[in-house]
């Protein structure tokens, strides 16, 4: 992901954002927003499926960035891209939104864990975890990271923070109890997204990146690779039928969204590594999944979709502009 990507993303109870938008107004509880243009969001109550849009107060021309959610404390971390602030960060927990820093560097992304933030940005073309303190947004600590940024997640019942980044390979960083270390996970040069799930990183691997400065050759790959954090090591591979682009967990068995940039697949993985169902996802783009209870809400470029039983269904229709990159982590 070389283009850092925008979101605006709140689930939790009532907040208020005064004085960014239109007028101050309650925000429902259990609800999503997501960027629906370049100083818009949508919010999606989850509860009655109602959609509302409202005014931000901030404007991007190329809008995108960040956000990540706690589901364990509550809170959400929102890193917004505003042309003439920089990147701005908001912190959401409980019935307060608020914006607690900015920074003038670039950014990938960031996790809230454990009263600390930890967001990796770009600093003199180098790729930088810093540890923050949200109460005086200082920095605590940082490190800096070899090759590209890919994913940024946690364990947020322990605190523990996993990263992805790609050089020669993929390596893995995991950072716990303030300690750091990198091990090699792959050995190619490929394009992933990760998920935490019950003590598993869940990698879906769906590009092998070739570029030799005057040309670009990638290659599809097809698999998904779960990698549990007690063993340190791969555990199963999985081969999807399409690129796999996000998983959604599902007892025994896997529901993947797969696709190229340009299409989008449903695909159904059981225990024995067989694929036992596949059709076409029929929208534009998929943005990210967002888990609520014991459910999980697929936002696309189209609209709301949530699993069930193995399937997709269409709740809510909201179209994004195409002007609008987003990402949710």
């Amino acid at each position: 992901m070389n283009r850092i990507r925008f979101i605006i993303l709140l689930i939790g109870a009532a907040a208020f954002l005064s004085g960014c938008f239109d007028s101050e107004e309650s925000i429902p509880a259990h609800s999503i927003h997501y960027l629906n243009g370049k100083d818009s969001v949508s919010l999606f109550d989850f509860e009655n499926g109602n959609t509302n849009q409202l005014k931000l107060d901030v404007l991007s021309e190329s809008p995108y960035g960040t956000t990540s959610r706690n589901p364990v404390e509550e809170k959400t971390l929102t890193m917004i891209q505003d042309d003439k602030k920089g990147y701005q960060y908001y912190l959401q927990s409980g019935e307060a939104f608020i914006e607690i820093g900015k920074v003038d560097t670039p950014v990938f992304g960031g996790v809230y864990t454990k009263d600390r933030i930890y967001t990796i940005v770009y600093e003199k073309e180098k790729a930088i975890l810093k540890e923050i303190d949200p109460n005086s947004f200082k920095k605590v600590n940082e490190w800096e990271l070899n090759g590209y940024p890919e994913a940024i997640t946690a364990d947020y019942e322990t605190g523990t923070v996993y990263m992805l980044s790609r050089t020669d390979s993929i390596l893995l960083y995991t950072l716990k109890d303030g300690n750091i270390k990198k091990k090699q996970l792959l050995d190619d040069t490929y394009e992933v997204n990760a998920q935490f799930d019950d003590d598993q990183l869940i990698i879906s691997i769906n590009q092998l990146v070739r570029n030799n400065g005057k040309e670009t050759n990638n290659k599809e790959v097809k698999e998904i690779a779960v990698y549990d954090t007690k063993s340190e090591e791969i555990i199963e591979t999985y081969t999807t039928e399409h690129p796999p682009k996000y998983v959604v967990p599902s007892g025994n068995e896997m529901l993947v969204i797969s696709g190229t940039p340009n299409s989008n697949f449903i695909e159904t993985i059981n225990n024995q590594n067989k694929v036992t169902s596949s059709s076409e996802l029929k929208t534009r783009e998929v943005f990210g999944i967002t888990p609520y209870k014991n459910d999980y809400y697929v936002i696309s470029r189209d609209g709301i979709y949530k699993a069930d039983n193995n399937q997709l269904t269409l709740i809510e229709k909201n179209e994004v502009p195409d002007s609008v990159d987003l990402s949710i982590q």
